[in-house]
């Protein structure tokens, strides 16, 4: 089987040879690993990229023509999913870095105001607000304890932090 040309593989792949498919990644796994790995210089990262393009390919192989060569078809999905990965990432870590110190009152209020302040605020925000910043809780274990995806513990401290911005101007 690994002496097939790609578009041979491609059409044993269309009428669904398993063997085909296995060869196609074993061929081309290698490849996309070194290109994701260039993209993010991280391990774990590449190989999350290399499974995520072989998924998406195959996802969309029903009706695929291989009309040029497969590393000039396959370049730029891997491309977008390091960028993908890479501002997943980004946004995670910047939210993880975030602090009360950026949001902190100039004026003169004293810190027993900012307690006022976060009163003002609905339960949900000032429960996460008060589980990151004075109990020190990482945002996973934010979600885990209050039984709430990641992401939504992301928007409400996001949003929380805001609000308070806005409620002592």
């Amino acid at each position: 089987m690994t002496d097939k040309t790609d578009q041979e593989l491609i059409d044993a792949i269309q009428r669904g040879d398993q063997d085909a498919m296995e060869c196609i990644y074993n061929r081309y796994k290698s490849w996309i690993y070194s290109l994701a790995f260039k993209c993010c210089n991280n391990h774990e990262d590449a190989l999350e990229i290399t499974q995520d393009v072989f998924r998406y390919f195959f996802k969309k192989f029903p009706g695929f023509e291989l009309s040029c060569r497969f590393t000039t078809y396959i370049y730029p999905i891997v491309r977008n999913k390091s960028i993908d990965l890479i501002r997943k990432r980004k946004t995670t870590e910047n939210l993880d870095s975030m602090d009360e110190s950026k949001y902190a009152a100039n004026d003169s209020r004293s810190f027993e105001n900012i307690g006022e302040l976060v009163s003002e605020l609905s339960e949900d925000y000032r429960e996460v607000l008060l589980m990151r910043f004075i109990s020190g809780h990482s945002l996973n274990e934010i979600a885990n304890k209050l039984n709430i995806p990641l992401g939504t513990v992301k928007s409400r401290l996001h949003n929380g932090l805001n609000k308070l911005k806005n409620i002592r101007k």
